[in-house]
């Protein structure tokens, strides 16, 4: 990071996956000022990623006989195993203007740290980072009330028989057995180092190098401890509650199909069982939104995108499945779910949602318009999210149509990402919006639906 103002330094001093993450946010969420630098170790862990499908990633015969514990992070990216012989960094600061488009920001100091100690790294693709042509770090990042966390790992003496029999190793990659294709995709950094070093030191080195002379060595105080010990907690608790299950399926207005959703939620059960919890939404509402998501997004979706999706549309029936699906369901195409109604609301003017309105094609004008297309700082398999594509009001062609369906849904326009066909969207034979070289979504009307 920038040496521009003291860095904090931070050690969780456990080792334990759930609670060194419930750490992390903590940090993230409640130290909302300065710079941060943590250093951290799992062990024995395979972590996977926000928006991932944990069955499909991990080898469960291998992680059961060997007892390694598998935790959801608050990041996107793919399956990493951890182990003692592999050290985790997290910064924590202001996101500044860059917001989701920062990697570079993070990245270049570790492969400034790697190449300080003698070795010839360098970043690779949107969030590697590779010693010799091999992978030695993988990072993600998310944005929180204007602060962003960028963490990675660093294979420094890591087991790869641990990291090719733990995780599920994808065909596209890998090409011959997983074990010997990981084996030569991964590298430990300390096979490459000039001048051997153990870990602790290798440890002591990026300390200094990250912090320099303005590192602050800081602690977290008895009661932010506590509050990190009982998200940990949480964590560890995430699996399923039959007894909680069936006390929430008993509640007035859910049955048996609210346990459904529970256990569907799997690792997700916590969030889940919140938003069934939470008495400020109707129990069939919350039901018929929850009938909308997939099995991936039931394992994935926090309880404040569903609370926002029906306060925002407090006025549909739940009875009534199309407007359901369409416009109040928080999934529009396979981005990642996240809260975008209130600062779309909040971004026009009544003057300009009327006109939206009876018009569903002048929404599409308005973001030609006023999003500019930014190819050059997007990443092929990501998309900047409706809520940060009007903030720093620019945004990919695909961006630009995910924030189109947003603005419909907002304003009550079933909208969904459909066939495209001549750059126009259609559903069914009724072509109601169109534009861009991409087209852009089309807005349904129920009788196009049937």
């Amino acid at each position: 990071m920038e040496q521009t103002q003291k860095v904090f330094y931070l050690e969780t001093h456990s080792q334990n996956p759930y609670y060194n993450l419930a750490f992390e946010e903590f940090v993230l969420t409640h130290r909302l000022e300065g710079e941060y630098l943590l250093l951290w170790q799992n062990d024995n862990t395979i972590v996977v990623g926000q928006n991932q499908n944990t069955e499909a990633e991990i080898n469960r015969a291998f992680v059961e006989e060997h007892h390694i514990n598998v935790v959801r992070r608050s990041t996107g990216g793919g399956a990493v195993y951890h182990d003692l012989g592999n050290l985790n960094y997290s910064f924590i600061t202001d996101a500044g203007e860059l917001q989701e488009l920062a990697m570079q920001r993070f990245t270049a100091p570790v492969v400034e740290a790697l190449k300080g100690l003698g070795l010839n790294a360098e970043a690779s693709g949107r969030n590697d980072i590779l010693v010799e042509g091999r992978k030695v770090s993988g990072t993600a990042q998310r944005v929180s009330h204007g602060r962003i966390l960028h963490h990675g790992t660093l294979l420094f003496d890591s087991d790869p028989s641990a990291v090719a029999g733990a995780l599920n190793v994808d065909p596209t990659k890998f090409q011959s057995k997983a074990s010997k294709s990981v084996r030569s995709r991964i590298g430990n950094i300390r096979e490459f180092l000039p001048k051997d070093m153990d870990l602790p030191a290798f440890w002591e080195y990026l300390k200094q190098f990250f912090a320099g002379s303005g590192i602050v060595n800081d602690s977290l105080s008895a009661e932010e401890l506590a509050a990190a010990n009982e998200k940990r907690r949480l964590r560890t608790e995430a699996a399923f509650d039959a007894a909680r299950a069936r006390k929430i399926a008993g509640q007035s207005g859910y049955g048996a199909e609210a346990e459904e959703f529970l256990r569907a939620g799997c690792g997700n059960f916590e969030e889940i069982a919140e938003f069934l919890e939470n008495t400020a939404d109707p129990a069939q509402a919350k039901l018929a939104l929850l009938r909308t998501l997939s099995e991936k997004d039931m394992r994935d979706v926090r309880p404040e995108v569903l609370h926002e999706a029906l306060e925002c549309c407090a006025d549909i029936s739940p009875e009534d499945a199309f407007t359901m699906r369409y416009i109040v369901s928080p999934r529009i195409g396979t981005e990642p779910l996240s809260c975008w109604r209130r600062s779309l609301i909040a971004g026009f003017s009544d003057a300009q949602k009327r006109a939206f309105r009876e018009n569903p094609a002048a929404i599409w004008q308005w973001i030609v318009e006023n999003i500019r297309q930014t190819p050059e700082a997007e990443y092929r398999q990501l998309v900047t999210l409706p809520a940060g594509a009007m903030r720093l009001r620019c945004a990919d062609a695909r961006s630009q149509r995910l924030l189109f369906a947003a603005v419909c849904r907002t304003l009550g326009i079933a909208a969904r990402s459909g066939q495209r066909r001549r750059g126009v969207f259609l559903r069914g034979t009724l072509p109601v919006a169109g534009g861009g070289p991409d087209g852009c979504c089309g807005a349904l009307l129920r009788e196009a639906a049937r």
